[in-house]
């Protein structure tokens, strides 16, 4: 299983068009009605990995189409897509011009996304195949800046929301809509979707560059009060996990040595593959939230600046990494474009596994880059007596693989009766062991 940093690393120069995608949304789904407020559009997606697929179908005005899935990245400024499918869709046309011809660049006819026909979008990148061969391509979603972008994990559904029209009195009557400060936004955005936002939901205000959602964070240590230098991070839901650039943690994040780390990982990313150290944050405490927010236990790459080339030539200011799914995922994230105000619910019905096996061996698995990984260990148990470590890989289990086993499978199979023992193989950094475990309930 592939990990993705898609950041939007596909735009070609110049100026980036995306068509009047704030009409025509003509699909509803019944079972969704009471759910959602009047006008709601929604679109079943698919959640591998963390990257958000949506199942979409491109028409071009040549009547070609083309069927598969998207990743949602709210880094990448505009659509782009593989190279096989952009000549499959023939979107340039020829314009006779007496004994001459020219190449003549057209929008998208439509492109659908379940019964929603989003009309005159542009294509504006365009990759290798090889970079990307499982997907269309990158749909960035800020063509649709009249609605607020709801993204629920745990429900696997992309929303499409209207505003209700709201009057709200600004802070200065002088004030033009360039200089409106955080609070008035914050009551703009909540006044105009408060049929999906409740007393719980955190606003977090964002800058904007380029269609880039760009937030204030810092890496904490809860345990002994230590707070990072503050970050700028990028919002990206192409990419699969936190991540944080090497020469800003020396910089910005002093206590990193100290932390957990996985070296030698294999990273896929669009410029290529390459190898990433991991790395488990204690705590990343978003700036600026309201109320407060901070997320502990955040595993997050360490990756070279070079792997996003476009982001310091694009963004007028330092990106110091990347907020990815991982982090997201614990929340329904609501866009507001308009406002510039990041939206997070804490996710009610996120599936929180039940860990039998944790009271027998003493050890939490979760499955991460395409492998069943060691999440934490319980002191003084049998693992933590073996030696298994947070970032381990167990690849087998009484002599089961786990290379296709989610975790509830893998506990099933670390259970057992009480005093019995269970073997399993674990990997780190290559070197592979078989440790022999006995089953044990703890004792509360």
């Amino acid at each position: 299983m592939r990990r993705w940093l898609a950041v939007g690393l596909l735009w070609l120069g110049g100026a980036w068009v995306v068509g009047d995608a704030r009409s025509d949304l003509t699909f509803r789904h019944a079972a969704d009605a009471p759910r959602w407020p009047p006008g709601t559009d929604t679109v079943r997606v698919r959640i591998e990995d963390g990257m958000v697929q949506i199942p979409t179908t491109l028409v071009s005005a040549s009547g070609n189409s083309v069927s598969g899935l998207l990743t949602l990245d709210t880094g990448a400024p505009f659509l782009a897509v593989r190279r096989g499918v952009w000549d499959e869709l023939k979107v340039d046309t020829l314009a006779m011009h007496g004994a001459y011809w020219s190449k003549v660049p057209r929008p998208l006819a439509w492109l659908e996304m379940g019964t929603a026909r989003l009309p005159d979008f542009w294509i504006k990148g365009v990759f290798a195949d090889s970079l990307f061969p499982e997907n269309l391509g990158l749909f960035g979603p800020f063509g649709l800046v009249d609605h607020a972008l709801v993204l629920s994990y745990a429900d696997s559904v992309w929303a499409m929301v209207p505003p209700r029209f709201a009057v709200v009195a600004s802070d200065s009557a002088a004030a033009g809509e360039a200089s409106l400060d955080r609070q008035t936004r914050i009551r703009r955005s909540r006044a105009a979707y408060a049929a999906i936002l409740d007393s719980s939901s955190i606003a977090v205000p964002f800058r904007l560059y380029d269609s880039r959602i760009l937030i204030d964070a810092r890496v904490t240590e809860p345990a002994t009060g230590w707070r990072g230098e503050p970050l700028t991070l990028l919002l990206d839901t192409g990419a699969s996990s936190c991540a944080l650039f090497a020469e800003v943690i020396a910089e910005r994040v002093h206590r990193a040595p100290s932390w957990p780390r996985i070296s030698n990982a294999v990273l896929r990313s669009m410029v290529g593959t390459q190898h990433a150290e991991l790395t488990v944050l204690p705590a990343v405490d978003l700036e600026n939230a309201r109320p407060r927010v901070s997320v502990e236990r955040v595993e997050a790459q360490v990756i070279d600046r070079s792997a996003l080339p476009d982001l310091s030539g694009e963004i007028p200011e330092r990106v110091h990494g990347l907020l990815g799914a991982n982090f997201l995922e614990r929340f329904r994230v609501i866009i507001d474009y308009r406002e510039q105000v990041l939206w997070l619910q804490r996710a009610s019905s996120r599936r929180v596994l039940a860990m039998p096996g944790q009271d027998q061996v003493g050890l939490r698995l979760e499955r991460r880059w395409g492998l069943l990984r060691v999440q934490s260990v319980t002191q003084s148990s049998a693992a933590a007596g073996a030696g298994i470590r947070f970032g381990d890989v167990l690849r087998s289990i009484d002599g089961r693989s786990t290379a296709t086993a989610d975790v509830e499978d893998a506990d099933r199979l670390l259970e057992g009766t009480p005093g019995s023992e269970v073997i399993v193989v674990a990997d780190r950094n290559g070197m592979s062991q078989v440790l022999r475990l006995r089953r044990a309930v703890s004792k509360h």
